[in-house]
């Protein structure tokens, strides 16, 4: 197997390294270009494999299709499809990360199938000992809306900690802005973690929330949270209501205020950590590593879609 991706990255024993050079931490900056400079690196080298699995934004490994249309192309999509043409090639062999994106790619007209992310169970820890704080993990970004979980915190007197990206994002002023509710006791600014810290603040946590509100693709952070052993409570909102059974591993809202009834009357804290972690165990790496090999065992028998 050879992984086009940037220096620093971290690859198992026997896998070849295409490297594309630092990785780009900064927001601001032309990402097509980025992406079409790495594409030209690695495009010399497409034709020796039998499988393209391509992770970009902006899937210019569809050009490459274009000129040589045998290359077998998969392309998992991240989040929402921006791109103002479709490739002009017979199968895209287009993936969504859940059932969501998978709709909302077909609402476009392409041919779609999901596969559900996964995460290294092994790396969460599960703890059945719950703390007494709130927690929002995530980027500090608007549409993620931790004011909101910065709302709820003060309007139900229960205290909460903001953990999360400050450094990849477009607009500092709101990080600030977000600073500026947080009193360092009832509601704590933490910031960017490294993981360790990361799970020490989900282990000793109540719950988490998660405001998003801007069709969230799949939702990683419910994702560790369930694994930790933690309820979910979030908003109604994109692939949230396929990782969160209601009701079950957390609650899918419909509203901030719903969301704060909930942590008012104590419902997360009926929930069992035990049947939170059972519902992660759906979405294991193993999972999706297997989902994957089979999308390439149809399109190597020339299943394409």
């Amino acid at each position: 197997m050879t992984v086009a991706c940037p220096q620093e990255s971290r690859l198992p024993s026997g896998t070849r390294l295409l490297n594309l050079g630092p990785a780009r931490y900064f927001v601001r900056q032309s990402w097509i270009q980025a992406e079409r400079e790495a594409f030209e690196t690695y495009r010399p080298h497409l034709q020796d494999f039998d499988i393209i699995h391509d992770h970009s934004w902006f899937g210019y490994c569809y050009s490459a299709k274009i000129d040589h249309p045998n290359l077998r192309v998969i392309h998992t999509h991240h989040g929402h499809l921006s791109w103002k043409n479709l490739p002009p090639v017979s199968h895209m062999n287009f993936v969504g990360i859940s059932r969501f994106m998978q709709n909302e790619y077909e609402k476009l007209g392409i041919a779609s199938k999901h596969i559900y992310n996964g995460i290294a169970l092994e790396d969460y820890p599960f703890s059945a000992t719950r703390g007494e704080r709130l927690l929002y993990i995530g980027r500090v970004i608007k549409f993620k809306q931790p004011d909101v979980a910065v709302g709820l915190a003060i309007l139900t007197r229960v205290p909460l900690d903001i953990v999360g990206g400050d450094r990849f994002v477009d607009d500092p002023s709101y990080v600030t802005w977000l600073k500026g509710f947080c009193d360092s006791q009832n509601v704590r600014y933490i910031g960017e973690v490294s993981h360790e810290v990361k799970l020490g603040y989900l282990r000793d946590s109540r719950s988490v929330l998660i405001p998003s509100a801007f069709g969230e693709p799949f939702g990683l952070v419910a994702l560790e949270a369930l694994a930790s052993g933690r309820p979910v409570i979030c908003l109604n909102d994109g692939a949230l209501p396929e990782v969160v059974e209601n009701g079950v591993s957390g609650f899918v809202c419909d509203s901030a205020r719903e969301m704060a009834r909930v942590v008012r009357d104590g419902s997360d804290l009926k929930l069992s950590g035990e049947i939170c972690r059972r519902r992660a165990e759906r979405f294991s790496r193993e999972k999706m590593a297997e989902g994957y090999l089979g999308l390439y065992s149809e399109v190597l028998k020339g299943n394409e879609w």
